[in-house]
């Protein structure tokens, strides 16, 4: 019985030993510095130590011949997500060198991707054709409906919140000849479709014919803009779905 008790007490002791080991060596050992990361618009600015004496190469010490030769080698989603990484990257995509760089970009998709819409520019085209995220509230959340002739990418969560039921001659009024190009979009639960159309768009043609002062001649210009942004919508929706059936 003695020497049973005696097992115990040394198993005991030992433990609590370990314990105090571990304990002193966690105190004895230097706190580890955190790393800093690059965010936002400090992207570019910040040098990124990786071991003693190396630093990653700022890219505002790149030359822009290099810069864009690399750049020449993504792909219109790339730039995308480029985009959304920091001001710098998208002043970059959005400003007079940029339609070199998209131009050159295009060339790396197979089969060829539709020509930018006159009432786009390029990163907002881009964005609409790759972008994953709704308009509305910035999340992922499927399904996603990308709406041409609204220009805009939406949620099902954000139609039933921002988008209307009720039919556009009623919202209309006065310029209820716009009434065929208010965008719309049907939303399915189970074999039951619901068609939502978009308040903001109506508001904001309410609000603008409201202002003009030659309302007729606002009427008149509008549908001519409204046909083409349909006419194109209508291309650039053949074009993807010839897109999708050939890389398929």
């Amino acid at each position: 019985m003695k020497s049973t008790m005696g097992v115990v007490n040394i198993s005991k002791e030992s433990s609590i030993n370990k314990k105090k080991a571990i304990q002193t060596q966690e105190k004895n050992e230097p706190l580890k510095r955190k790393r800093k990361v690059a965010t936002g618009d400090n992207l570019l600015a910040v040098k990124k130590f990786k071991g003693k004496g190396k630093k990653v190469c700022n890219l505002r010490e790149i030359p822009l011949e290099i810069l864009f030769e690399i750049l020449y080698l993504l792909t219109p989603s790339d730039l995308v997500n480029l985009s959304q990484a920091g001001k710098d990257f998208e002043s970059m995509f959005r400003g007079p060198d940029s339609p070199t760089i998209w131009k050159e970009v295009r060339h790396n998709v197979v089969p060829a991707l539709p020509p930018c819409p006159p009432d786009l520019n390029e990163l907002e085209f881009a964005e609409l054709l790759f972008g994953k995220c709704c308009h509305y509230c910035a999340k992922k959340i499927m399904p996603l409906h990308t709406v041409w002739e609204a220009r805009q990418r939406i949620c099902n969560q954000c139609v039933k919140q921002w988008c209307t039921t009720e039919i556009p001659k009623m919202q209309l009024k006065s310029i209820t000849d716009l009434q065929n190009y208010v965008p719309s979009i049907c939303t399915y639960s189970g074999h039951r479709g619901t068609r939502y159309y978009f308040a903001t768009i109506i508001d904001d043609w309410r609000k603008a014919y409201n202002k003009s002062k030659a309302k007729a001649k606002w009427k008149t210009s509008k549908i001519q803009e409204l046909e083409m942004i349909r006419q194109v919508s209508y291309r650039i929706i053949w074009l993807l779905l010839s897109h999708i059936f050939i890389s398929s």
